[in-house]
């Protein structure tokens, strides 16, 4: 077991269930920088234990327990479990859940544990509170676990821009023909997106290209369409620049699911709309529309000769199935669509300032690149064009192991809020990190809700920040964050509402 072990180690170890606290001991001699403490439920095992360390010059800490409330620590490094585990509800549970939520974002935590029936079960618990769990060693009757959270962006991005701060000059810089060859390699590896570098324009942001587009493509007083609840900065697209919002809420199913009202987006397009602004995956309902759905609505589109701007900035939080980009499903090059995303979500970015645009429709794209240059966008930042080309050139397998993760996350936080909080209905989702939660149930105003959940010690987004009415009694939950975290979140929720 020792031989699968760091050469040096530090931080805290728990033996749970130490017995005569052999590994413990052990451990702890081997280790002099390791902070030691034995626990057991049984006294005599308790006192051979402190014997045993005091026989071996370990300056361990004993005593008589058989969980975490006066475990001396403030995080956990090392967990030893020794007693016999048990398959079904078993102290071990409670024990990695514990552990995972003393365990710091960045960290890691040790487990070594007994071969004995219900490891299996324990192991698969595991994965769903750290996300990544590995076995060092299988041998001598015990299993050395090392479970870690992912890490919170990609080291190849860190490297780059660390080379990149290191150049003597910070001039004005345009996109590398090897920066666009590694975004487009990424749309067609990841979304099976076919597009040539003539097709797309360098934004600052999503935003800043969904305001440019509307600007664009309408006169002030112009209609256009939206589909509440929405991330709130569509409405602001509209409003500030002096157009009309036609909304088209989605119609909420049985289930908590919504689908699109495709007559009122036909009776807005009769009325005159000339745009509409499309979330795909749509934020914040978490579904990421079919390619039957897309092919639907472009049919009411194209009918009425409406623009579309597809927001797609979450396509590549595939929870369940496969994201359809719009320009995959519509090749036509006059076709009134384009499309705008970015890695600032995916790769932990957003402060950094990039995004793309993509159309087919060459006309198109000049309007909205005339529009940009009109307020003076014209250059990207450095920095931000140096960690996008290493994100999308470098950083599937960092990507595909937080997928891994995500998924594992939106699975935890259905199941505690079913054992939490039953009434409170997640929509179903097949994309994002984001949980629509409908909490009307319990009674509570979207304002209310705010004030309970803040003096509970969390945060959510108001539903109402979405459209209003869609969103009252809603907020939606970002579960991009340590399972740990998202377990505490639910419960602070629960006091929340039942305080």
């Amino acid at each position: 077991m020792l031989n699968a072990l760091p050469e040096e180690l530090t931080g805290s170890l728990l033996d749970m269930g130490c017995g005569y606290g052999v590994i413990g001991v052990t451990l702890g001699k081997r280790y002099p920088g390791l902070s030691v403490v034995m626990s057991d439920v049984n006294e005599r095992a308790v006192e051979l234990s402190r014997r045993n360390a005091q026989r071996n010059g370990v300056p361990a800490r004993v005593m008589q327990s058989d969980g975490y409330a006066d475990v001396p620590f403030q995080r956990m490094d090392w967990i030893v479990q020794n007693p016999p585990i048990r398959a079904g509800k078993s102290v071990i549970y409670a024990m990695f859940a514990e552990g995972a939520r003393r365990l710091e974002p960045s960290g890691e935590l040790w487990l070594v544990i007994r071969k004995q029936q219900g490891a299996e079960s324990a192991v698969r618990y595991l994965k769903t509170l750290f996300g990544r769990v590995e076995a060092a060693t299988k041998k001598g009757g015990f299993w050395v676990l090392r479970c870690t959270q992912p890490a919170e962006r990609p080291d190849e991005i860190v490297q780059a821009l660390t080379a990149r701060v290191a150049h003597p000059v910070y001039g004005y810089t345009e996109q590398s023909d090897a920066a666009i060859e590694a975004m487009l390699g990424f749309f067609q590896r990841r979304h099976g997106l076919t597009v040539t570098a003539e097709q797309q324009l360098m934004l600052p942001c999503v935003v800043s290209g969904m305001r440019a587009s509307v600007l664009a493509l309408t006169e002030p007083g112009d209609k256009v369409i939206v589909q509440s609840p929405v991330y709130g900065p569509f409405y602001a697209s509209i409003r500030d620049g002096g157009r009309q919002l036609a909304d088209c809420p989605l119609i909420r199913q049985p289930d908590g699911g919504y689908r699109m009202d495709l007559d009122a987006i036909e009776s807005a397009c009769r009325a005159g709309a000339k745009v509409m602004l499309l979330c795909n995956p749509h934020n914040p309902v978490g579904h990421a529309w079919s390619e039957d759905e897309l092919r639907a609505l472009w049919n009411v589109l194209e009918r009425y000769g409406v623009w579309l701007v597809s927001d797609e900035i979450h396509e590549d939080f595939e929870l369940k199935g496969k994201v359809t980009p719009f320009l995959r499903i519509v090749q036509d090059e006059n076709a009134r669509l384009l499309s705008m995303t970015s890695a600032s979500k995916t790769f932990n970015l957003a402060g950094l300032q990039q995004a793309v645009l993509l159309t087919r429709n060459q006309e198109l794209k000049k309007r909205v690149e005339e529009q940009m240059h009109s307020t003076g966008v014209t250059q990207g930042n450095i920095f931000a064009m140096t960690a996008t080309e290493v994100a999308y050139g470098q950083c599937d397998p960092w990507l595909d192991g937080l997928l891994d993760y995500l998924r594992e996350a939106e699975s935890l936080l259905r199941r505690e809020l079913n054992a939490r909080l039953p009434e409170a209905v997640l929509a179903p989702m097949n994309a994002t990190y984001l949980g629509w939660l409908d909490l009307r149930a319990y009674g509570f105003t979207t304002a209310q809700l705010t004030e309970r959940t803040h003096k509970a010690g969390v945060a959510f987004s108001e539903g109402t920040r979405f459209g209003g009415e869609a969103g009252e009694g809603f907020l939606r939950f970002n579960f991009a964050c340590p399972h740990s975290q998202t377990l505490e979140a639910v419960k602070r929720l629960e006091k929340a509402l039942k305080a």
